[in-house]
């Protein structure tokens, strides 16, 4: 079955795009509610942060491998390759918006990034 690269290509950035907004919306929930029960300054906002972006990760690498499988039909090396850049390209953008909501934790830097980089992982 053929299938159009541009189209796979573009379906997944939109879905990593997707992704980031996602995960945006799950940190800022977390953040509301540690600040809700004055924990916002804690370990429990960063547990929740990392509990988070990685429930996003797999929920979203799991749709985009569905469709992707769908429409190519196989798991073919050129059909894993845009699947693994989608992988790569949605950890670092869910990465980046730890960076953007680490500040606003009240934590120093040396903690929130310590737990950055074990999310990471």
């Amino acid at each position: 079955m053929a299938y159009s690269e541009a189209y796979l290509g573009e379906s997944l950035n939109d879905r990593a795009n997707d992704a980031a907004r996602e995960g945006a919306a799950a940190l800022n929930a977390v953040m509301r509610q540690n600040a809700a029960l004055g924990r916002l300054a804690s370990g429990n906002t960063l547990i929740g942060f990392g509990n988070k972006v990685c429930r996003v990760f797999g929920e979203q690498f799991d749709s985009a491998a569905k469709f992707t499988f769908s429409v190519t039909g196989g798991n073919a090396p050129e059909t894993i390759k845009p699947l693994d850049y989608f992988a790569g390209r949605v950890v670092e953008m869910l990465c980046q918006k730890l960076v953007e909501f680490g500040p606003q934790t009240g934590l120093d830097e040396r903690t929130w990034a310590r737990e950055l980089n074990l999310t990471r992982q």
